[in-house]
């Protein structure tokens, strides 16, 4: 698929065991002698060991091309899990002679005979035994048996046991013992080191007809013989799906980016460029959506009261920040926003509340915002702090009107229908009574504000509770001026949606009337004794 992009003739890195590409390192060169020797001297028993991959049926392979129009006579046995009987027979076939229901001593005679009959022929028959380590101990025992037929100078047949180190570990039972002492000729075949491991993959892309010598980029040469860690096979697989990735990518060179990703497919997971690749394409992700909402809630209005905003755990008791009661008057068109504000260490609070009569606006009204008259304190009594909570003049209803005498505050729906426009707070008439003097200590965290004095109930914020649930509770109803009127009075809320528990908030409750009953404003729900006098 890839040969004429790279300029080869032949796959280079197949893994089946082609001895055209049989590199012969010490090692290799070693076993390959070992069982030339053992099989021309006819020493009788030869043994070549190996791990998994080193290159042993190569070497096999390459002996037997060696010796296709010489003397020997191999006969291959790459499946050696058989019986003595099996193995008999098998061995028979291959000197031309049908075993049919011979006994195994009967079968032992006929091969002698034939053994004979090829050493007059001056034929030198080697019974190679592939992957041996498989073969039961019971046929590895008899095995002696066929090497005790020799003459008085020569052994009349070969045997070569080719296995991995579990054959050795088998050679050692005590059962196998003579046939251990047997053995004439013994290798071992071992992983290339890193430079033979450079010189075999050039010697395979040679022998695949390379004209170049850059088909693998020195960095990726390194990475495949720091992964293969010398194993010939290992180095087979990567390399060859090295030159199809490469060519799939169009390159001229296989570069070190491209082994590692084969490595990495290889071996199951992903690249360290592609997890990297990953990690960022999520981070961009997250950043556009961060991005995005932060976006959205800075555009949304904001909602005055949400009911799945619940007081939370008590913040810390150091955490704490006194803030002085905002002054009653206008609203501005559009306050600009209040940051947060710690908790207040709240004392027995007590507060003058000034309450006004809701009406709907006269539709003459212009939709400009008016400027209100407001009486201050002297500023050594009193600060006039920022608006404690950020809102649109658009949330809030029109506003018109005189106070009146009792101060009472009503709900939205008691003031009639509100305009379909709605206009800043506009309080018209004179204040009935001068601002009375501040008559608190900030320290004491007493506190009178405009109007007069009037009944407040506190009440301390439990885990789960909601601002609009507990006005609920004390009024009946809630709306956005009953928040209003209770956020003023609790400057500490800086936001009506996230209220602390154990936080303390102040309610106000309607006063006295002159006839002696309760005024408009009076909280149904409050007990007596949750009530306090300022």
């Amino acid at each position: 698929m890839y040969l004429s992009h790279y300029g080869l003739e032949r796959e280079p890195f197949h893994i089946t065991p082609d001895p055209d590409f049989l590199y012969l390192s010490p090692s290799h060169r070693e076993a390959f002698a070992t069982v030339v020797y053992g099989v021309e001297k006819r020493k009788g028993f030869v043994a070549l060991t190996g791990e998994v991959g080193v290159g042993k049926t190569t070497v096999l392979r390459a002996y037997l091309k060696r010796v296709e129009n010489s003397p020997v006579r191999p006969i291959y046995i790459f499946n050696p899990d058989l019986t003595f009987e099996q193995l008999l027979r098998m061995l028979l076939r291959a000197l031309d002679e049908e075993p049919g229901d011979a006994s195994e001593p009967a079968m032992i005679e006929r091969i002698h005979w034939r053994l004979i009959e090829a050493y007059k022929r001056d034929e030198n028959v080697a019974l190679i035994i592939d992957e041996a380590q498989n073969m039961p101990v019971e046929t590895l025992e008899k095995l002696r048996m066929l090497s005790n037929l020799e003459t008085t100078t020569d052994k009349l047949i070969q045997i070569v046991l080719v296995g991995q180190p579990e054959l050795e570990r088998k050679l050692e039972l005590h059962q196998l013992r003579q046939l251990r002492q047997r053995l004439a000729v013994r290798a071992r075949v071992k992983a290339l080191s890193p430079a033979e491991s450079q010189e075999y993959i050039q010697h395979r892309l040679i022998q695949a007809g390379a004209a170049r010598e850059d088909i693998f980029s020195p960095g990726a040469i390194r990475a495949m013989v720091r992964h293969a860690k010398g194993n010939p096979r290992i180095i087979n697989i990567v390399a060859d799906n090295a030159l199809i990735a490469g060519f799939g990518n169009q390159a001229s060179s296989v570069t070190r980016r491209t082994v590692r990703e084969v490595i990495a497919d290889l071996e199951g997971g992903a690249s360290r460029a592609r997890r990297w690749a990953l990690a960022v394409a999520g981070l961009a992700v997250l950043v556009a959506a961060a991005a995005a909402i932060g976006s959205w809630m800075g555009a949304s209005p904001r909602p005055q009261a949400m009911d799945r905003h619940v007081a939370h755990a008590e913040a810390p008791a150091d955490a704490v920040e006194t803030r002085p009661a905002p002054i009653d008057g206008a609203v501005s068109p559009d306050p600009a926003p209040q940051p947060p504000v710690g908790r207040r260490d709240h004392r027995a609070i007590t507060l003058d509340f000034m309450t006004r009569t809701l009406e709907p606006a006269p539709k003459e009204t212009p939709p400009a915002a008016q400027e209100t008259p407001v009486h201050t304190a002297p500023d050594s009594a009193i600060q006039t702090p920022e608006s404690p909570m950020p809102m649109k003049t658009s949330d809030l209803p029109a506003i018109s009107g005189d106070f009146k005498g009792d101060n009472v505050l009503t709900d939205a729906a008691s003031a009639g229908t509100a305009p379909e426009q709605t206009d800043t707070s506009i309080v018209d008439g004179a204040i009935q009574s001068k601002l009375a003097t501040v008559e608190a200590d900030l320290a004491s965290a007493s506190i009178t504000v405009l109007g007069k004095p009037e009944e407040t109930v506190a009440r301390v914020v439990e885990k789960g509770d909601t601002l609009t649930q507990l006005i609920r509770d004390f009024y009946g109803h809630s709306g956005p001026e009953l928040i209003e009127a209770v956020v003023r009075l609790n400057p500490h809320i800086s936001n009506p949606d996230y209220i602390m528990a154990g936080d303390t908030l102040v309610f106000p409750v309607g006063r006295k009337s002159e006839s002696g009953g309760e005024s408009a404003a009076a909280m149904p729900g409050v007990r007596p004794e949750d009530r306090k006098r300022p």
